[in-house]
């Protein structure tokens, strides 16, 4: 009875805790770590403001726009088999779904900054920002479908897991790779909102929505980050049980993906390839010639 309802609970739980402990240095190596690696002064990562904002998130009234961006953050870590994929909620996370969530989290929170009238946001950012997205749908679309045509009867990212560690599939991991580096080309990092600066003096909630807007962009941002590892790499996420070798294994499995997925953000940044077709082209094209290769080895 307790493996069967209660560990799934605590599973997700800790998972979500742990997610909370680690969005700071995500954003410090998602934003300051390719300045730092340029030779730039930064700061290191800001736990207390990131819990302060988190706080502020909470007792303040969101706007809708904002709420909606919030819902899709707290899905994606509440749901995705970042540590392991027997929580109670792994079911839930397809990447689809939630990648689809995701991406519309981000355009609802550059719309809002255009209409509030944020400095860093535009119609140029919010265009750029839409057809980025529109790639993305895409994208998710052919993961999707190679999931489908070469692993049948996968319940999401959890199931997918379960699949490979019962019988891999030649050419998959590979493809699922390539295109989650393609979705990191197409939807980089969101663009840092400065905290309250530039709107009207007279407009204090104008100024407190900046701020929580700036909190929940890092929010999608680490987000967006875990979908992408998982997604990209489904073997290195482990099946969590009483035992606490699983636990120490599923941990490292958890560092692996994100140091990589960190790494090819980082690269990406600094090579100023972000919102590369052809480099999003090439890689997609990528995963379907290793899709099509796996399918007819098989």
């Amino acid at each position: 009875m307790m493996d069967a309802y209660v560990l799934p609970v605590i599973y997700a739980l800790l998972q979500a805790l742990i997610f909370m402990v680690c969005v700071p240095w995500l954003q410090w190596c998602l934003r300051d770590a390719p300045r730092w690696v340029a030779g730039e002064a930064v700061s290191g990562p800001q736990w207390f403001c990131f819990w302060q904002g988190w706080r502020r998130v909470w007792c303040q009234r969101l706007s809708v726009m904002q709420a909606f961006a919030l819902a899709a953050a707290c899905m994606a870590f509440v749901s995705l088999p970042m540590v392991g994929s027997t929580h109670g909620l792994a079911n839930m996370a397809d990447p689809l779904l939630l990648g689809s969530f995701l991406l519309a989290g981000r355009l609802a929170l550059g719309a809002w900054g255009v209409w509030a009238g944020v400095p860093q946001s535009s119609m140029t950012a919010l265009r750029r920002e839409w057809r980025g997205a529109g790639l993305g749908f895409i994208i998710l679309g052919v993961i999707e479908a190679l999931i489908a045509l070469t692993a049948p009867g996968s319940d999401g990212l959890a199931g997918l897991c379960a699949n490979l560690q019962v019988e891999p599939v030649p050419g998959l991991e590979g493809a699922l790779a390539c295109a989650a580096v393609a979705l990191a080309v197409v939807c980089p990092p969101l663009r840092p909102i400065a905290p309250g600066r530039g709107l009207a003096e007279g407009a204090p909630m104008l100024r407190l929505e900046a701020d929580m807007a700036r909190h929940l962009a890092l929010l999608l941002d680490s987000a967006w980050l875990l979908l992408l590892v998982d997604v990209g790499l489904p073997g290195f996420i482990g099946a969590l049980d009483s035992h606490a070798l699983s636990w120490g294994s599923a941990l490292l499995g958890l560092v692996v993906r994100l140091m990589l997925g960190l790494v090819v953000f980082a690269v990406l940044r600094l090579m100023q390839q972000e919102r590369s077709g052809r480099i999003a082209i090439l890689f997609i094209g990528m995963a379907l010639l290793l899709a099509l290769s796996g399918r007819a080895a098989t």
